[in-house]
């Protein structure tokens, strides 16, 4: 079993959903960028579970650093050596899964079931379950500090939830915008936020959960950034992304739903990818991206 990406930066995920802990360990990463408490935990707030258009579980999903930082002038810093953090798993229920004998449909329960002779383990859907997007997060939340000194932000926000749409002028996109998006749920008008938490309640009122369409902007990207044919942005983004079990699908566009390709001329699609980069995530209904 493997969980790690990357070529350069190398990031492993570990751990399992019931375990003691899961955690991040980061290689290669550059010294001397300071760590933000404050910006990490917000990062880590979005993701947490146990909000109203979430999982029920609840976690305190607080980092524990074991390694690559150093106290300089009272300020933690990377100091270029291997990264290692861990989160404590605190509010797992085993006993909920029981002796589990039919797989979960829309889980990895069968595949891994077979993939690791009967011996995986499948509470909370062990490794493969969403819960190992808490380190994820946190490795996020490090390399946007990082990217934030070299002025590249990246932002999202809910573009679809249901029939509720709220597109974005991507074109338009500044840095205050990206800000304004930081939020629990990230939309740029608050009356569309109390509409898609509206449509999350009445769905879970049915005993259903419902997915969504985020659209995230990238700010500040330099040009030329990756390699030719297998290693181009879209082909390394589209590896880690899959990495989010929510993801389902995800669209490299102009900040809205592509029609089909043969409807799109290529001055129309070329043209709005010299400003700025834009891309779309699908997910699974009841799963959220932070």
């Amino acid at each position: 079993m493997t969980s790690t990406w990357g070529k350069n930066l190398k990031l492993t995920i570990y751990g399992t959903s019931h375990g003691d802990h899961i955690g991040a360990i980061i290689e290669n990463f550059p010294p001397n960028v300071a760590y933000d408490a404050a910006f990490v935990e917000q990062y880590m707030r979005r993701r947490a579970p146990g909000q109203a258009h979430s999982t029920t579980r609840k976690e305190a999903d607080i980092p524990q650093i074991l390694s690559g930082f150093d106290e300089i002038d009272g300020e933690l810093r990377t100091n270029g050596e291997k990264i290692e953090m861990r989160i404590a798993n605190t509010s797992q229920r085993s006993s909920d899964y029981g002796e589990m004998v039919v797989p979960r449909p829309g889980h990895a329960d069968y595949p891994a079931y077979v993939k690791y002779s009967g011996k995986a383990d499948l509470r909370g859907g062990g490794h493969f379950s969403g819960r190992l997007t808490a380190p994820l997060t946190w490795a996020g939340a490090l390399c946007a500090l990082w990217l934030r000194e070299r002025g590249i932000m990246a932002g999202a926000h809910i573009y679809q939830l249901g029939d509720i749409v709220a597109p974005l002028d991507f074109i338009r996109a500044d840095y205050d915008m990206l800000e304004i998006m930081r939020v629990n749920l990230p939309t740029l008008d608050p009356a569309i936020a109390e509409k898609m938490l509206a449509e999350i309640a009445r769905v879970q009122a049915e005993g259903d959960s419902i997915g969504a369409t985020i659209e995230c902007v990238v700010l500040g990207l330099p040009v030329g950034v990756g390699e030719h044919m297998f290693r181009g942005v879209e082909g390394v983004l589209s590896s880690i992304l899959y990495g989010i079990p929510a993801v389902k699908a995800w669209n490299s566009a102009r900040g809205s739903i592509m029609p089909p390709c043969w409807a799109v001329k290529r001055m129309t699609h070329s043209a709005t990818r010299t400003a700025k980069s834009s891309l779309q995530l699908i997910t699974a209904a009841g799963c959220w991206v932070a």
